[in-house]
Formats: C-alpha cells, sequence, structure tokens
C-alpha cells in the first residue's frame, strides 16, 4: 500500500517538475523571440533611414560621376535551354546604353556528356542558334568549358581567363560579374554599381542581394512561404549584415549579383573549386582577411524553388559546405589566423545549428506543452513564435519595397505564410544529413 503510494507521490512530482522544466524553457525561448524581434526593428530603422537619405543625396548629385567602371557580365550555363534566351534579352535591354558592360555566356561540356540521348540540344547549341548572324547580340561572348565534369566555380575560372587573355581593360577598375540563368537585377543596378564604385574608390567586391519573387503567381502557398523565408535572408543576414557591417554579426556573399574586381579575383587565385558552393567558402575567406562587400542598394530578382522537393536539395546542397565551416576554417587558419576568421567560424557553426535544429525543436516543444495540457504557455509560446517571425518578414518585405521600388501584393499573408514556411526550413539540412555522398544538385527551373 506504501510502495503504491509512494509511486504515485513519484509520478506525480515527475509530471509536475516536467510541467516546471517545460514552462521554463517555453518562456525563455518567448523572451529570445522577442528580443530578436527588436534587434530586427532597430536594424532595419537604421538601415531604411541610410536608404532614404541616399536616396536624397542621389537626386542631389545626379549627373556628377563621369569615371565609370568595365563590367564583363558572366551567366554560367547548365542546363538552361529554357531559360537562358530571356535572361539574354533582359540583360541587352539593360545594358542597351553602355558600351563597357559586356554579356558573357559560359556553358559546359559536361552537359553534353550528360545527356541521356543522342538528339539531346545543348544549352550551347540553343545560343549558338540565336546569336549566330544577329546585329542584336553581336556583342554576346558565348564561351563553352570544354571539361566534363566541375562545377560553376570551373564555369568562371575559364571566362575570367578567357576574358584577361582577350581584354585590355584597366583591370583595377574593371568588375568581373557574376548572375545565373535566371537572374533579373534591379533596372537601376549599373548606375548604382557606377555610384558605388566612384564614391568608394573601386571596391573590391560587392553584392546586389536578392529577392526570390520571379516566379511566385505559380507557387504553392508553401513554396510563397519559403520564397518569403530566403527573400528574409539574403535582405536580413546579406544586405542589412552588410551595412551595419561587424565581426559581430554574420553577412555572406552570393554567387549571383556578384561583383569581384579584376585584379583582387587574380590576387585571390579566382573562385575556390574545393567546396560545392564557392559564394559561401567566400565569404569565409573575405571576412578573415578583413574584405567588407559593399551592398548595392537594388535587388535581384530571382526564381523561388517550384516544389519542396527541388528546395530540399537545394538546401542540402548548401548545407553541405556551410556544415564543412571548421574544414574551411582549419584550412584558411594555415595562411590566416585571426580574430575575425575565429569569429566568423563561431557564427557560421551557430548558423549552421540554428538552422538544423531550432524549427524542430520549436515543433517538439509546442508539442510537449500540449502533452502535459500547459495551455496558457502553449498559447503564449505559440503566438510569440509566430508573431514575431511574421513581424520579422513584413519589416523584410518593407526593406525590399524601399530597394525596389515595389510593392508584393498581401505583405501580411505572405508573411504568414513565410512563418509556416520557417518550421519545416529544415528539411533540407536533415536531407543533407541523411544522403552525405550524394553528388552536387543543379537546381530545377
Amino acid at each position: 500500500m506504501w510502495t503504491l503510494h509512494g509511486q504515485q507521490l513519484n509520478v506525480s512530482v515527475n509530471k509536475e517538475v516536467s510541467y516546471m522544466t517545460l514552462t521554463g524553457i517555453a518562456l525563455m525561448i518567448c523572451l529570445a523571440l522577442l528580443a530578436q524581434l527588436s534587434w530586427h526593428m532597430v536594424r532595419n530603422h537604421i538601415v531604411i533611414e541610410r536608404l532614404e537619405s541616399l536616396q536624397n543625396s542621389k537626386r542631389q548629385e545626379a549627373g556628377q560621376k563621369t569615371e565609370t567602371p568595365e563590367l564583363f557580365v558572366v551567366i554560367p550555363c547548365l542546363r538552361e535551354q529554357t531559360t537562358i534566351l530571356d535572361t539574354m534579352d533582359y540583360f541587352l535591354e539593360l545594358t542597351s546604353n553602355s558600351e563597357n558592360i559586356h554579356l558573357v555566356i559560359v556553358t559546359t561540356e559536361k552537359e553534353k556528356a550528360e545527356a541521356r540521348s543522342s538528339d539531346y540540344v545543348t544549352t550551347y547549341s540553343v545560343i549558338r542558334k540565336k546569336i549566330t548572324g544577329s546585329l542584336r547580340y553581336s556583342g554576346v561572348t558565348l564561351l563553352n568549358y570544354p571539361k566534363t565534369d566541375g562545377m560553376m566555380a570551373h564555369q568562371l575560372n575559364y571566362a575570367a581567363r578567357y576574358i584577361k587573355e582577350h581584354s585590355h581593360a584597366n583591370w583595377s577598375k574593371s568588375y568581373f560579374v557574376v548572375y545565373n540563368a535566371d537572374s533579373r537585377p534591379g533596372r537601376n543596378v549599373f548606375r548604382e554599381v557606377y555610384a558605388k564604385a566612384f564614391d568608394r574608390s573601386w571596391p573590391k567586391v560587392m553584392q546586389e542581394y536578392s529577392a526570390f519573387f520571379l516566379n511566385l503567381d505559380s507557387l504553392s502557398p508553401l513554396m510563397r512561404g519559403f520564397a518569403v523565408y530566403q527573400t528574409n535572408f539574403e535582405l536580413t543576414n546579406g544586405y542589412t549584415n552588410s551595412i551595419l557591417y561587424s565581426d559581430y554579426l554574420r553577412s555572406h556573399v552570393v554567387g549571383h549579383g556578384l561583383y569581384l574586381r579584376f585584379d583582387f579575383l587574380d590576387a585571390i587565385g579566382g573562385f575556390t573549386t574545393r567546396f560545392w558552393c564557392e559564394d559561401i567558402y567566400l565569404s569565409f575567406y573575405l571576412r578573415s582577411i578583413g574584405v567588407r562587400a559593399v551592398p548595392i542598394d537594388t535587388v535581384e530578382i530571382a526564381e523561388a524553388p517550384k516544389s519542396m522537393s527541388v528546395l530540399i536539395k537545394q538546401n542540402a546542397n548548401w548545407f553541405k559546405t556551410l556544415s564543412e565551416t571548421t574544414k574551411i576554417y582549419h584550412s584558411l587558419s594555415d595562411e590566416i589566423f585571426n580574430t575575425r576568421a575565429f569569429l566568423y567560424w563561431m557564427n557560421q557553426l551557430r548558423g549552421a545549428a540554428a538552422w538544423v535544429l531550432l524549427p524542430s525543436a520549436y515543433v517538439l516543444l509546442a508539442v510537449a506543452l500540449l502533452v502535459t495540457q500547459n495551455w496558457v504557455i502553449s498559447a503564449l509560446f505559440c503566438i510569440t513564435l509566430w508573431a514575431p517571425t511574421t513581424m520579422r518578414y513584413l519589416l523584410t518585405l518593407r526593406l525590399f519595397r524601399r530597394l525596389n521600388m515595389d510593392k508584393i501584393d498581401t505583405e501580411f499573408r505572405m508573411s504568414v505564410l513565410g512563418s509556416a514556411a520557417y518550421l519545416v526550413s529544415n528539411l533540407g539540412p536533415l536531407y543533407g544529413l541523411t544522403h552525405l555522398h550524394a553528388q552536387k544538385y543543379k537546381t530545377e527551373r
């Protein structure tokens, strides 16, 4: 009798301890989420105030700058037959009044080697047919990387060597520019680049960050949410943190919308081919040597993944290189060992852990609170998780509106969808962890 009573007492005590533990964890997370929202609001306000100030000064200084950089816009392609022609037309429209912007398309022999039929029409063939004998496309340079292996970095390095051999530009005032086959840079991007280059004394690196809204109309609600989720990462971790540059803030460059001064690209030995995502490595390298990527005050509009399967594999690609951040750190620390590199390493580890763990942890905690019938704390936790996340995405869309001079319809609804997408945003990293020997995935258009 006493034994049974003691067991019941122990069960009651254990339930109470579990109840209190879950309550404590939930409340701490709620406070952290509110603090994160506050910090996001402060950053967003500072950046928008800066944008307004810059826009006013640009109006006053319009037409005063005469020296412009030479830009070599390079678009690497792999199986882009249905996309690249429209993109070529878009870039030619942007550059029609400029003689110092050169468009270079670089395909790869890998495409032919991987073809499943003898009548396969390569991207190179599609472009060659379009530009041959056409006055409109006479300024387009078409290259084909001759090897059947390699990654995008190999194509970029091949294009860089070709440009250096066949051009006679001032390389300290010329830029190697990378965009994707689906890229739609901001209409004023080159004007902004000219201004940045002149005002900042020809910075080594500039970056136009992206919003993934090009194909919104064709996406499911969940994939629209992921478009907002990825745009938030670009404009917060990328654009905002690059403006508020600090060794303690995590920022990055991206392999599209990237402007590298040619002499600097030569000095660093081109793009790395040791890791899947050359831009993740480059972000680490730039921070290690103290080179700041100057953010361009326009937004590239790109396509979001069209399905969950595409997104999961794409994110698994990114996570593979991100998860190798320790390998990158050690490869760099042999030559460069400083506080900047160490802090960036810590930030990358924190970012990787947060990406793969936090969404599932939040969902599991919400379920545990419901199972223990902790109704009040459960409701508080769910509201505090949803509301600040939605608010952060709303602020990001507000920043997008300032940069792009355009508004996304139903911003609140899109932000809510982004909050929902966040809860399953770690599926890509989890897939990557369970497919360690998978080959690099080429994103489907």
